[in-house]
């Protein structure tokens, strides 16, 4: 069975640290949460939030299920998680070498073949880890899962090496492409727009200006496209990225004539389009006092 039939996450009445309650079930596909870098609450709660995705603790209040199951007290759902989290626990085992061959088998995987520099660690006392490394370490154990249920990435663009941006994008477009829910945390604006059809806020700023209309168009000439969208009166922006050929961001001032200029581009293209999407950009408000 494919993470595709049955992937979801849910979020029933939620409360994070900085009084977001979250509302909400994330199908298939990739989902980012963003925080700003100058509030630390918001911070807090985006690193409180992909460790109750990944099923290390229980939340404080409301309840999160993924494929229906509670992650932190049903062991095999918490198995079919990929994680990167912001704080890794120490290691299972006395040496990283260890800790690996535990941790793959116990999730079915072969992570043993590990790549420059980590393949240097394999003798190394687990207590000697810093948080860092014990974060690629975790990387490289998650990315070495081919189609996990869900996976959830903190900071995915921070890891370190081996794991280079380009390396992370290309694992998190496959999982995407393999019916994965991808959940991703980040304080980077940048990273936040690059990675997700849905973005979420946690962040408190209220003033921000409203999103203009963006389109992810997946096709067979995204370039191409490219080229004919670039001085269209209904675009304002345009997003290519070598690393993933098929995708093209379109923004502009009104949803409608954007999508317009977009299949007439697509004509004139002779290309095929896979896939045409106006992101959502969605931000959860702060808790009223009292409130569920």
């Amino acid at each position: 069975m494919t993470a595709a039939s049955t992937a979801s996450v849910t979020f029933q009445g939620v409360r994070l640290r900085n009084g977001y309650t979250l509302h909400a079930t994330l199908d298939a596909g990739v989902h980012t949460f963003f925080a700003d870098a100058q509030e630390p609450l918001a911070q807090a709660s985006l690193e409180e939030l992909c460790a109750l995705v990944a099923g290390v603790n229980a939340p404080r209040r409301g309840n999160l299920l993924v494929q229906g199951h509670r992650p932190y007290d049903h062991p095999p759902t918490r198995r079919r998680i990929a994680s990167v989290l912001a704080s890794e626990p120490p290691l299972v085992g006395p040496t990283v070498k260890d800790h690996v061959e535990r941790v793959g088998s116990l999730l079915g995987v072969d992570v043993t073949d590990l790549d420059a520099p980590l393949d240097t660690w394999r003798e190394r006392r687990a207590e000697h880890l810093d948080g860092t490394e014990r974060r690629r370490l975790a990387a490289a154990i998650a990315f070495a899962q081919p189609a996990p249920l869900v996976a959830v990435l903190h900071e995915p663009t921070r890891i370190g090496p081996p794991l280079d941006e380009p390396r992370v994008l290309a694992r998190i477009q496959s999982w995407r492409e393999a019916g994965c829910v991808v959940i991703c945390g980040t304080t980077d604006p940048r990273v936040a727009a690059r990675l997700s059809t849905q973005a979420w806020s946690l962040s408190r700023i209220e003033r921000a200006e409203a999103p203009r209309p963006e389109y992810l168009v997946r096709s067979g000439g995204a370039r191409g496209l490219a080229a004919r969208l670039v001085d269209h009166p209904a675009v304002s922006g345009l997003r290519y990225d070598e690393q993933l050929p098929r995708d093209l961001w379109v923004r502009g001032s009104d949803a409608e004539e954007l999508a317009d200029a977009i299949q007439a581009a697509v004509l004139a293209e002779g290309c095929e389009l896979h896939e045409l999407t106006q992101l959502q950009r969605q931000a959860h408000l702060p808790s009223t006092p009292g409130a569920p």
